[in-house]
């Protein structure tokens, strides 16, 4: 029995001795990392993800770019040295951090634990082998304390070098970065990246340090970008990410710090703030180019945020700083009815060097905001027009109507104002405000555009910060702010890049961990694909008219009777609507808000009859096709805001 209780203390002490050594030798390599480093990408088997990669329809997009054909070069090169081998490369864990080396170029650093016995014989068996080739040339030289080793090839400039730190290969193929390591090792000081644990639990993921990113950025962009680089520097500490490719998206999750005593970093001005769900998608226009989306729960808390957030940077570039008066204008008006989300759009149309914008900002009662708006004299009723069905206000103090929302989007003048439902919308020109009447008109919306369904539902339900990227539609701004080396690199693959339509960033606060869950999806299209029937080649009918505009996708059900499709659609009053498959109005009902999971048909009373489940906020309803609530239905939810995903088990 002693035996028996010893052998089990020692295995478990074993295992919190491993754990330890793991995460004391994980850690040990961002110690390695100088201050200076933008960026990481960690892989635990880096030739697996790539080879996984390349099996991908994008793939083919993207290989052809020369920084993609310059890795396949060099994965083929290490293949060579090691192709008694190949299990042990495949395995072979990386972690390589990427700098800008001067204003065009940008290249890496490696680092490879030797504490692990695999990856210590592949390299031995890789400099065997370069010892024994003719064609390598090994040189040694030293260098404040430490040795150098360089292998260059034969007849080819440029070569790889090395050192060897603490059981850590430690190489680049720069030079200058390599001395930059070395002088960091002298007298080492903490990176942000400090900030991250490292947990080593998926395939692959990026690290990123906020303050030193602009420094990367800068070696793609022209000079006249540095105010918005610089902005970049503040936004947050640093953020860990892992992805996943499917052959339609590339799918990114992870963590951003949010520790922020001194209030530096933007994205702790949102800490503590619930994210709401995303309901802008029935007034965006198809012609938005960008969307930035906050949300929030306590205006006055996210107020006093920022407040704190500019004062600290009162001496430098910041990204939001009071004006003269100490007024916060528009928004301190409409603090008692502003509901929990503010939206700028961005669009296609505009001047030359003036692009259209839509500012909205949702309210719990129109009628009250535009009350306190006039009492404030901020609008004036003899100052107005109709814009098609809009009815637009002229601003009274179009320079400083706000300077919280001119400053959380600086390059934003609002002088005109009108109201969609329960909306107030800013605007900088008239002509925006036309755009939006004419193509919410002809739904010509995000929640209209089949291409936007896919990408809209595979985005967070909720979230703090959202910023949502037409890449196509931005595209020739990209190349416009881009170097001129860069331009000419890029534009022979201006289709394949822009394959990739759409970017979404996203970040959404968790009480649990204090920190912001963050989400990027790139979706992406195979130009050579087969066009899917839209939903009027689906039903025969094409048009339909709701009270409101609608707020969902359309949700295609089944009922006992036939197979066809019937459609269920809610609008923004919250209606549901259920269509039969000739699109006629079988019935509406209003719910208590807006669905926020998928329908699922079940069978409830296993009678081979098909009910509809889904949920609300604050509910969970099961209806049967005349739209009557089954029994002990709607079932009141008791954690409104741990409410995020619906399934059903049968």
């Amino acid at each position: 029995m002693v035996c028996l209780l010893f052998l089990a203390l020692g295995t478990v002490t074993y295992s919190y001795y491993q754990n330890w050594k793991n995460d004391h030798q994980a850690a040990a390599v961002w110690a390695l990392m100088p201050e200076s480093t933008p960026l990481v990408y960690m892989a635990d088997r880096c030739k697996e993800v790539w080879d996984a990669f390349q099996k991908k329809k994008k793939a083919k997009d993207l290989v052809s770019l020369p920084f993609f054909s310059a890795i396949k070069t060099h994965v083929a090169f290490f293949e060579n040295l090691v192709k008694e081998d190949p299990a042990a490369f495949n395995e072979l864990p990386l972690k390589v951090s990427i700098h800008g080396v001067d204003q065009t170029h940008v290249d890496y650093v490696f680092y490879f634990n030797l504490h692990h016995a695999p990856v210590q014989q592949l390299f031995e068996k890789i400099l065997k082998k370069i010892a024994q080739n003719t064609a390598y040339h090994t040189t040694e030289r030293s260098y404040a304390g430490h040795t150098i080793i360089a292998v260059t090839q034969k007849g080819r400039s440029g070569g790889f070098a090395y050192i060897i730190h603490k059981n850590h290969l430690i190489g680049s193929c720069s030079s200058a970065l390599l001395k930059a390591v070395i002088h960091h090792l002298a007298s080492p000081s903490k990176t942000n990246f400090c900030a991250l644990k490292d947990k080593n639990t998926s395939a692959t993921g990026w690290y990123v340090n906020f303050k030193n990113l602009p420094q990367l950025f800068k070696v793609f962009f022209k000079h006249d970008n540095d105010t918005f680089l610089n902005r970049i520097t503040n936004f947050a500490q640093a953020s860990q990410v892992d992805f996943r490719f499917t052959d339609h998206h590339l799918l990114g999750s992870g963590f951003t710090c949010s520790q922020d005593p001194a209030h530096s970093y933007f994205i702790h001005t949102l800490a503590q703030q619930t994210p709401q769900p995303f309901a802008l998608q029935a007034y965006i226009p198809n012609s938005t180019v960008m969307l930035q989306h906050f949300t929030f729960d306590n205006l006055r808390q996210w107020q006093a945020a920022l407040q704190k957030y500019a004062q600290a940077h009162a001496s430098g570039d910041s990204l939001l700083c009071q004006d003269s008066a100490g007024s916060l204008g528009f928004l301190q008006a409409l603090l008692p009815v502003v509901q929990g989300a503010l939206g700028h759009c961005r669009l296609e149309t505009g001047a030359l060097g003036q692009a259209d914008q839509l500012l909205f900002v949702q309210v719990i009662d129109v009628k009250q905001a535009m009350t306190i708006l006039k009492q404030a004299g901020i609008i004036n009723l003899s100052s107005t027009h109709q814009q098609q069905f809009l009815q637009v206000y002229r601003l009274q103090r179009a320079a400083g109507v706000c300077a919280l929302l001119s400053q959380l989007f600086p390059n934003f003048s609002a002088r005109y104002l009108a109201t969609l439902d329960h909306y107030i919308v800013l605007a900088n020109s008239e002509t925006a405000l036309a755009t939006l009447a004419e193509q919410y008109q002809n739904r010509q919306a995000w929640s209209n555009a089949d291409q936007h369904h896919v990408f809209l539902n595979n985005m967070l339900d909720k979230a703090n910060y959202s910023v949502l990227i037409n890449i196509k539609k931005t595209w020739p701004q990209v190349m416009n702010v881009l170097k001129p080396v860069w331009q000419q690199m890029f534009a022979p693959y201006a289709q394949s890049l822009q394959a990739f339509e759409h970017l979404a960033l996203q970040w959404a606060y968790e009480e649990e961990c204090h920190n912001f869950y963050t989400s990027i999806l790139l979706k992406y299209t195979d130009v050579s694909q087969t066009v899917q029937p839209s939903l009027e080649k689906i039903f025969p009918w094409q048009t339909f008219q709701a009270d409101a505009p609608f707020i969902t996708q359309p949700f295609l059900v089944k009922t006992h009777l036939d197979q066809n499709f019937q459609v269920l659609l809610q609008d923004s009053l919250y209606q549901l609507y259920f269509l039969n498959h000739a699109g006629t109005l079988v019935w509406k009902k209003p719910l208590d808000g807006p669905i926020i999971t998928d329908v699922f048909e079940v069978d409830f009373y296993k009678n081979n009859k098909i009910q509809y489940l889904f949920a609300t906020p604050s509910c969970l309803h099961l209806l049967d096709r005349y739209g009557r609530q089954v029994h002990q239905y709607p079932h009141k939810l008791p954690h409104l805001d741990k409410v995020a995903y619906l399934k059903v088990i049968d």
